[in-house]
Formats: C-alpha cells, structure tokens, sequence
C-alpha cells in the first residue's frame, strides 16, 4: 500500500506463483468501524486506486483471490483475507490569513493528519516575515508574504500581514499625519495645497506612504512639517506667506528641505 496522497490512496498487491485458475480479486474498503464496500478486478490487475476520500479519516483496506478450481468438484473458491491495512488520509488545517506586528513571534498553529507529523515552513519573502520549521511566523518589516507548509503530500498556504504600530499623530482640520514606529511617514485627508507630501493634489482618503526616517511631525492648517531622525527638516503643503521657510512662495507638493 502506498501512503494516500490528499483524497486518494493506491492499493497494490502481489499475488505469487502458487495460485491457479486465479479469475477475480476482490477488494475490500470503507470507513474504519463502518460498513465496508467491495469491488471486483480482473485476475491480471495488480493495482487500484481509491478516490473521493475524505482528508483526516481512517480507512481500511483487505483483498482476496477468486479462484476457478476447474480440477475439483469444489467450484469457485474464495481465498483468504489478506491482512486488514489502516491508512490516514493526510489533511492540513491551518488558518486563511493571519496578521504578525512587527517585531513580535505569532504561531499559525497547523492540524497535522497522516502518517507523519513532521512539516516543511516556508515563506515567500524572509526580508517581510520569517517563519521557524514549527510554524511560528516572526513579522521583519510592514508587506504581505505567504507562507506554506507541506506535510505527506499535502501543502497549504497561509497569508500572513506584517503591520507596523502607530508612533505618533498629528491631525488638522483637513489632513491627518502618522508616524509609525519604523519611522516612516503616512499621510491622508483633504490635499489642495499639496500638504500631504505625496508629489500631487489629490485628495487621500486611505493614507499614503510619503518617506521613511522621520522622527517626528506636525500637521499645520495647510502645510507639514517633517523632522527626520538625522536632524534635518523638511516641510510641504500651503507657502502663500513663506511658512515653509523655503525662500519662497510656492506650494510645495512635495517635501522640501529646510534645514
């Protein structure tokens, strides 16, 4: 018997040179503890494949020979049942999506079912999330990678989300600053002036990501200023009167250094 793949199992067999008049096998199969079923092969067959199985149950498998005693009065006779053979169909059960923090150590706790327990971890980019050959997923930076386990011939995949903690905000009337705690920047809300920094007008309803490194910030009524973490400073947004401190008056979209 060779080891069940997911929802199937191949059942061979090896018959010798002692039987004679060999005309059918019969085979028998179901449920571990319930009624078994049977099925008939020709006397040349050697194999049969089972499927429509169900992942995680218990089957039994037996077979006998047919034999056509043509030299004695006895007619057909029906052999012996081979040996009952157990097998698990294997299955994987483990969660759709998960989210990590960065920085912290989540387990995506995989059900394991078949023969063997053992389980190969991977995980599509290590520079997002890691994950240790007992299935414990460690987020590195924010993104979205998936990780799969294979276990018995059955593999499953797992999407894992490396969010990154809010730091700090600063928030106007018409635009909303966030500072994460990898130091970039994220900005959303109402943009005429180009204050949210992202090289345009457009109003941001999701925010987005204008630039990493940054130590601090400060929404203004129409403008931003940007404390990096080297000490430098960088403003956008409204400059009708200076207030970005650039020389000029012209709105900047995009974040200028000042100093």
């Amino acid at each position: 018997h060779s080891f069940p793949t997911r929802r199937s199992s191949d059942l061979s067999w090896d018959i010798g040179n002692k039987v004679q008049n060999l005309t059918d096998i019969e085979i028998e199969y179901g449920l571990k503890g319930k009624e078994q079923k049977t099925q008939l092969c020709t006397a040349k067959k050697r194999s049969f494949t089972f499927k429509g199985l169900k992942e995680g149950k218990c089957y039994t498998f037996r077979i006998r020979g047919i034999s056509d005693h043509r030299n004695t009065k006895a007619g057909i006779v029906y052999g012996k049942w081979s040996k009952r053979i157990n097998c698990i169909i294997p299955t994987i059960k483990i969660k759709k999506e998960v989210t990590v923090t960065q920085g912290k150590t989540k387990s995506l706790g995989a059900s394991i079912t078949g023969k063997s327990k053992k389980a190969k971890w991977s995980s599509s980019d290590n520079s997002i999330a890691t994950v240790d050959q007992k299935g414990n997923v460690t987020g590195k930076k924010e993104g979205t990678v998936k990780v799969t386990v294979e276990a018995n011939g059955v593999k499953k995949t797992c999407t894992v989300k490396v969010s990154v903690p809010v730091k700090a905000v600063s928030a106007r009337s018409s635009h909303t600053a966030i500072l994460k705690t990898d130091g970039s920047l994220w900005m959303c809300g109402y943009n005429s002036r180009g204050q949210l920094g992202d090289g345009t007008t457009t109003e941001r309803h999701t925010p987005v990501k204008i630039m990493t490194g940054v130590a601090s910030v400060s929404a203004g009524g129409y403008h931003t200023a940007i404390l990096k973490t080297n000490g430098s400073l960088w403003m956008c947004g409204d400059n009708s009167w200076g207030q970005l401190g650039d020389g000029t008056t012209i709105n900047r979209s995009t974040p200028v250094q000042v100093y």
